[in-house]
């Protein structure tokens, strides 16, 4: 199959998506990034030979300009870091806590890699950052953050005309968790939620109680919390949905309402990114000062999972209840305990001989070939 060809004029490409017919014309689609939407945006140019699509191209261009002047050229990678960033501190549609992340990111990126040429970034080049940043003590996790983080820019220097028209080189690397994921049983919840103190034993209720996710929690505001009808608007990755308030929860989120007496529109826990932070740490010195092994946020979502599924919820309620599919949430989130299987077995009368006498006589098949 001939390779149909791709032209650029500017911050726009121009690329080739059926063709070429008898007179040599292709169907060709104009493709540029609105930096001011953090969007792609495309506009087809119908069929033309490849000098009739760069004067179409130039004319729509020159008369609605799509993109800012690129300014300085960009000639290494940390060039193309500061540009890219640039335009995603622009995005409304990531939270602070998100941005501030991929800054991190980015300038550990533009700190070792800095210095290399974009047309001399290969697939080498690469291979040495991950061992380098193993080494150093990185977990996998952080590297494959990296790696996202540089890809983005990659793709966003192609769109722009930056860098070359090429995908970013593949890295293979196999994520290993740096500790095991420890599910807190139900005596630990209870333990851990009285010796927390306020605020952040209110959102470690929360957690326990709903199986939100901790963006979900420290993002809710009060105008989402209908304390009289007993429902919760989770705004979360996966979409909007709604959340029960059910038994002693509703009393703790009113006293803490009642409290800190935040405006209606106001974030319950204040600031999302210091009540993140906040809720962490707290979970981390409850578990230090009770000796519990510790977990993160997400295993009390894990640990609301076990709970339902254990009650012999419906997968699927449980699923729309805590915000993902059945099976991602099978996967991910329900974590079977030695105390599950021995209930399993029990239930199906799985090891159960008839008769406490019954000796059960196996072939002797010594000596035989």
């Amino acid at each position: 199959m001939t390779k149909k060809p791709t032209l650029r004029v500017g911050d726009v490409r121009l690329r080739a998506t059926a063709g070429p017919d008898m007179d040599g014309r292709y169907r060709w689609r104009a493709e540029w990034y609105e930096e001011k939407t953090s969007k792609q945006r495309t506009r087809a140019l119908g069929w033309a030979t490849s000098r009739d699509a760069l004067d179409k191209a130039e004319r729509f261009t020159r008369d609605a300009p799509m993109g800012p002047a690129t300014g300085q050229e960009v000639v290494t990678l940390r060039d193309l870091l500061s540009r890219h960033m640039g335009a995603y501190q622009k995005r409304a549609d990531l939270s602070p806590v998100t941005r501030r992340n991929r800054v991190c990111n980015a300038r550990r990126l533009a700190r070792e890699l800095g210095a290399v040429r974009v047309e001399r970034f290969n697939i080498g080049v690469l291979e040495d950052y991950r061992d380098r940043m193993l080494r150093a003590g990185l977990s996998t996790g952080t590297v494959l953050l990296d790696k996202k983080v540089l890809g983005e820019a990659w793709e966003y220097g192609r769109r722009m005309g930056w860098t070359p028209d090429r995908p970013m080189p593949k890295l293979k690397l196999k994520h290993k968790a740096v500790r095991e994921k420890y599910t807190p049983t139900p005596a630990e919840v209870r333990a851990m939620a009285s010796y927390m103190e306020e605020p952040h034993r209110t959102g470690f209720v929360l957690l326990a109680s709903t199986g939100c996710r901790i963006g979900e929690v420290v993002g809710l505001t009060w105008d989402r919390v209908d304390l009289e009808g007993g429902w919760l608007v989770v705004q979360g990755k996966t979409g909007r949905r709604d959340v029960p308030i059910m038994g002693g929860l509703g009393y703790v989120l009113e006293e803490h309402h009642r409290k800190v007496g935040s405006p209606v529109a106001g974030h319950i826990f204040g600031k999302p990114v210091n009540a993140d932070k906040a809720i962490r740490l707290a979970i981390t010195r409850a578990c230090k000062k009770l000796g519990i092994t510790h977990f993160s946020p997400n295993g009390l979502r894990r640990y609301a999972v076990d709970e339902m599924a254990r009650a012999g919820v419906d997968p699927y309620n449980a699923a729309a209840f805590t915000g993902h599919s059945p099976s991602v949430m099978m996967r991910y989130y329900r974590q079977a305990t030695r105390e599950d299987l021995r209930s399993v077995a029990k239930s199906a009368g799985l090891g159960l001989l008839t008769g406490s006498t019954q000796v059960l006589k196996l072939p002797d098949r010594r000596g035989k070939g």
